[in-house]
């Protein structure tokens, strides 16, 4: 019975022994794949690394696009604004040059009635005071005469 126990643990110690060395063939051939794996993989990894840093790139520039964009977008607002103010500020300036050159053009037709109302009144004073000089001239030669005789 020792003898068979002992050709049991000897032959567990050789079972042990080649399982000991499967194990660290095993191991080895793992870590071997593990690293061929890696290798073939860092490529791809450092390849998806490149294209996310670019697509944060692009996303970066997109956004800085886009506040460029607004702030282009609000300039030109703000010129549309500025323009149809200009535009309308001058319509109203031309109306009221308008309006002032209508006022001035009926002030100017009622100052140049008035004028030739004016000389109308004083030709026809002039008239009449040349006239009523004549008959005091008439008169007073008529009563110098009158006196005279």
């Amino acid at each position: 019975a020792l003898k068979m126990a002992e050709d049991t643990i000897a032959r567990d110690r050789e079972e042990l022994a080649r399982l000991r060395d499967l194990f660290f063939r095993l191991r080895t051939d793992s870590d071997d794949r593990a690293r061929a794996i890696h290798e073939q993989t860092r490529p791809r990894d450092e390849e998806r690394r490149e294209v996310e840093y670019a697509l944060l790139s692009a996303e970066e520039f997109k956004r800085s696009l886009e506040v460029r964009l607004a702030e282009a977008q609000r300039r030109m607002e703000w010129s549309r604004s500025t323009e149809m103010q200009i535009h309308d500020n001058e319509r109203q300036r031309r109306s009221y040059v308008g309006d002032l050159k209508r006022r001035f053009d009926d002030e100017l037709r009622m100052m140049e009635s008035e004028l030739r109302r004016l000389q109308d009144e004083m030709r026809d004073e002039s008239v009449a005071r040349r006239e009523a000089e004549a008959r005091e001239a008439t008169l007073t030669a008529d009563f110098q005469r009158l006196m005279s005789q």
